[in-house]
């Protein structure tokens, strides 16, 4: 059995979900279009390969707004740029186009080798907002694979008893993290974090943990095939493997 454990000892966030099981092998790419069916406006994806605190991974966010820059910015010092992926539902950038396996990573990080020259605004989307009940029925109405719309719906739902609205990265993380697990498809996952740690938890991954998890274990022995860790920020960090249980 093909089983996907997670270490939450050093945190645990939405965006560290998908940004683990992105270093594990999902195409962001696939992520990025189906996102892109729940009609959030205008919005960025980022997969950034880097390294914090002498760690290496993935760091995923979502950028809002059509543009790479916050309104007012000065932009005068380095032009606009159009990096040609504007990911919004009416971005015209024709997925069907790629071949299943196709991976546009956007490697923003230091030493991809793209300078843009000028600071990004990293914003969660939090301004953009979207109430919790129409956050499911854009769920309900979009045109995700069955299961992971099941799941999406059902974390926004473990949500909804305490939160009243879910920003674009809130929304993000719940979305590409269900799409993320349908594509890898364990048998089983585990997700391992002493008691202690759990004040490390953010609401919108414990939810996302709540709803995959099989159990809650100590690390199992396994025959790892992959392994990838997504990065969170001050100096927080999940590690993902994938394996055969011994």
């Amino acid at each position: 059995m093909k089983t996907l454990y997670f270490d939450c000892s050093h945190g645990l966030s939405g965006e560290m979900i998908v940004g683990a099981l992105c270093d594990l092998g999902v195409p962001p790419s696939a992520l990025e279009w189906e996102l892109a069916m729940l009609g959030l406006g205008d919005f960025h994806l980022h997969f950034d390969r880097t390294a914090e605190g002498g760690v290496k991974g993935v760091k995923f966010w979502l950028h809002a707004g059509a543009d790479h820059h916050e309104e007012g910015e000065a932009a005068a010092a380095a032009p606009p740029h159009d990096h040609g992926h504007e990911h919004g539902p009416e971005c015209g950038h024709d997925h069907d186009q790629h071949e299943p396996a196709h991976d546009h990573e956007h490697e923003h990080g230091p030493g991809c080798g793209h300078d843009h020259g000028h600071a990004h605004d990293h914003s969660d989307g939090a301004a953009a907002g979207h109430p919790v009940g129409e956050v499911r029925t854009m769920i309900q109405r979009s045109e995700l694979p069955p299961a992971a719309k099941a799941r999406a719906s059902a974390i926004v739902a473990r949500l909804g008893a305490g939160r009243e609205v879910l920003g674009q990265g809130d929304i993000a993380s719940i979305v590409c993290a269900c799409s993320g697990f349908e594509q890898l498809k364990p048998g089983r996952v585990a997700f391992f974090a002493r008691a202690s740690d759990a004040e490390r938890d953010e609401p919108i991954g414990a939810a996302i943990a709540a709803e995959f998890v099989s159990s809650t274990c100590a690390p199992p022995a396994l025959t790892v095939q992959r392994e990838g860790v997504g990065l969170g920020g001050d100096g927080r960090y999940l590690r993902a493997a994938v394996g055969e249980e011994a």
